[in-house]
């Protein structure tokens, strides 16, 4: 999907300051320059009420979420868990080259996306394997596939990570069940890579 200007709020810092609507005492030419890959939200209009400031200029800016997976109420919304830096932390430790590279380049550049949504978790899927409720979470950008144990929804835990640069970009993420897999009692996992244009079917036990 693009993010086509007439359909999203997505843009850079440099773009405001263009505009005329941020601070500059705040955001200097040498503060910008460091924030240039970063995309922030261009909703935020600080000449207009409810956020009008004195000037009218922004001394803030928002980036956008999320790096991480939610687990909220279906009753009430409340937020139960979130994985928090869960994924960058994982990935910063066992493969540090990869950490919030561009996997759609397939150029391995430590940091590209750090200031663009990260590891970009973007797709999910849960599925039952042994009575035990997972939920295996496609990272986008990074490439790799996070499984989470949400058996006891009070302490959610990373079950496994799997992670091959040969397949980049996982799309679409599908969990076969044991009683429905062609494989005899074997749960599955099936995951379409866009970027590699590749389809891996992993067994999941």
């Amino acid at each position: 999907m693009n993010d086509y200007k007439a359909w999203t709020d997505v843009t850079t810092p440099m773009m405001l300051a263009e505009q005329g609507r941020l601070d500059r005492k705040v955001f200097t030419d040498s503060l910008l320059a460091e924030l240039k890959d970063l995309s922030v939200s261009g909703l935020e209009r600080c000449d207009r009420k409810p956020d009008k400031t004195r000037d009218g200029k922004c001394p803030y800016m928002y980036s956008f979420g999320s790096r991480s997976v939610s687990l909220f109420d279906g009753n009430t919304g409340k937020l139960v868990w979130d994985s928090a830096d869960l994924f960058e932390q994982l990935i910063a430790r066992l493969a540090p080259e990869y950490f919030n590279w561009n996997a759609k380049k397939n150029k391995v550049k430590m940091d590209k996306r750090s200031g663009d949504k990260g590891c970009e978790p973007e797709n999910v899927t849960v599925g039952l394997v042994n009575n035990r409720h997972y939920v295996f979470v496609g990272l986008e950008r990074t490439s790799g596939i996070a499984v989470i144990d949400m058996t006891n929804i009070d302490a959610p835990f990373l079950a496994d990570f799997y992670m091959d640069p040969l397949d980049r970009g996982p799309e679409g993420v599908l969990f076969i069940p044991a009683e429905q897999s062609p494989l005899a009692d074997q749960a599955l996992l099936v995951v379409g890579y866009e970027y590699s244009r590749t389809l891996t079917i992993y067994t999941v036990k």
